[in-house]
């Protein structure tokens, strides 16, 4: 049996990323709390605050991200939100993790990616984040706690630690949630 081809990664630009305003005003964002301290923020239908599925048929946005606070496992992280899920498109995802960064921000000292699991989507996300941002999202280095997913990104994109998405934490002054909760669009 042939041998598996080694994966090659590189870094790719998001296209098409949406933002607030191409949000559409029958979709809401459901903000749920769960165990261990986790908050999760999900694209919803605004009227009911049901939840939109992957292959819906009307086109819309859909996705979550789940956050939660360090454990004694990740060290001192310092107040931070760890994303600990992120599952969306690569349309509608951006916008999604902007809004879990400005609910982290307004919580705590803002949002880090996982500091063991990144998956190649959720890379692409937080990189999408460090730079296309138009000055509204601030990026600060990571406390010394785990950073394995940097160290795996470092050595599949050949990059140094500073150079690295996952090695920041990212807090944001927008008023998405505001906004929304203003127009009862917050579940």
């Amino acid at each position: 049996m042939p041998r598996k081809k080694k994966k090659t990664y590189s870094r790719v630009k998001l296209k098409n990323a949406k933002s607030f305003n191409d949000l559409s005003t029958d979709i809401a964002i459901r903000i749920e709390r769960g165990a261990g301290g986790r908050t999760t923020l999900r694209y919803v239908n605004e009227t009911i605050c049901t939840e939109i599925f992957k292959d819906n048929d009307e086109n819309k946005p859909w996705g979550y991200v789940t956050i939660a606070k360090p454990n004694e496992y990740e060290g001192d992280c310092g107040d931070v939100y760890i994303a600990r899920v992120i599952e969306s498109d690569k349309e509608w995802g951006p916008l999604l993790l902007r809004i879990a960064i400005e609910w982290a921000s307004k919580n705590s000292d803002g949002l880090v990616a996982d500091r063991f699991r990144v998956t190649e989507f959720e890379y692409h996300l937080w990189d999408h984040m460090s730079g296309n941002q138009g000055g509204d999202i601030d990026l600060k280095p990571i406390a010394p706690c785990v950073n394995k997913s940097t160290n795996i990104w470092m050595e599949r994109l050949g990059l140094k630690e500073d150079e690295t998405a996952t090695s920041y934490v990212y807090s944001s002054k927008t008023d998405m949630l505001r906004r929304l909760l203003k127009s009862k669009r917050i579940c």
